[in-house]
């Protein structure tokens, strides 16, 4: 096992400087939605299947993860217009753990006050090592703890009352965390689904709007945009990247309502 790593507190900047408070602008942005139809072969998908699924993220611009119970998860990519291919977990879920499989290899490991991924190369004997990272910084409850979004260098937390997002892209860990009711104000509820934006922002969405936390210059800043999903809002799960200068959705969107599943391409989903 590595040793537990030490994470900023706060919001960070790119190079690792905490800083006060991120900006907040009180105007929203009026976004291009999505069109969405139904992906193709819904019929074929089992119940099994959709009780199953606790999570959907876009975590590239073309692929999206289906993560399942008992570590298990399928990768999709709707442009190659083929059914999501299953990714073996490396490890056995652990009792009272939650195990995240992403493609190569890679997962998430979050148990009680517990956070560690994949770590590069192989431990004695042929054992997977796991990068722990240190959690007791990291505000909130944990025993209430749900992944909101999981990608091979970024993982978002919601710990009932707080919201840690952990980033490991340039190599060196850093946090930033705040409440869950956010400065932004969300429409339709409480937060319900997350990801990452095309300038390594970061967004969070309700049945109605989606708060944004970008770089504005040298500084973090809170932004509040409407991402209209017309029959779609009372979605459960959806995958997406968001590009803020464009104001509109980027590539394919995956959205999980009821019991179906619906895409911009709607390419096969089975």
């Amino acid at each position: 096992m590595a040793a537990g790593l030490s994470v900023p507190v706060g919001p960070v900047t790119s190079d690792g400087d905490v800083q006060t408070e991120p900006s907040t602008t009180t105007t929203t942005l009026d976004f291009v939605g999505p069109t969405l139809v139904e992906a193709r072969n819904n019929e074929a998908l089992t119940p099994e299947f959709k009780t199953n699924l606790v999570l959907v993220n876009k975590v590239s611009a073309n692929e999206i993860v289906l993560f399942g119970k008992d570590g298990k998860s399928w990768l999709y990519n709707p442009a190659a217009d083929t059914p999501p291919t299953q990714m073996d977990p490396a490890i056995v879920q652990p009792d009272g753990f939650g195990l995240y499989t992403l493609p190569e290899g890679k997962f998430w490991l979050v148990g009680p006050n517990t956070l560690g991924r994949r770590k590069a190369g192989e431990g004695a004997g042929g054992a997977v090592p796991v990068e722990n990272f240190n959690t007791q910084t990291i505000k909130g409850d944990w025993t209430k703890v749900k992944v909101l979004y999981a990608a091979a260098d970024t993982i978002i937390l919601h710990l009932d009352s707080n919201i840690a997002v952990l980033s490991i892209r340039t190599g060196t860990p850093s946090l930033s965390q705040f409440s869950s009711t956010l400065p932004i104000a969300l429409d339709g509820g409480s937060i319900v689904a997350a990801g990452e934006t095309e300038s390594n922002g970061y967004w969070f969405a309700s049945k109605e709007t989606v708060a944004l936390l970008e770089m504005a210059g040298l500084n973090l800043a809170w932004a509040r945009a409407k991402v209209p999903l017309a029959a779609h809002a009372d979605y459960s799960q959806i995958a997406m990247r968001i590009d803020s200068s464009k104001k509109e959705v980027t590539g394919d969107v995956l959205v999980f309502q009821g019991d179906k599943f619906w895409s911009v391409s709607g390419a096969a989903i089975q």
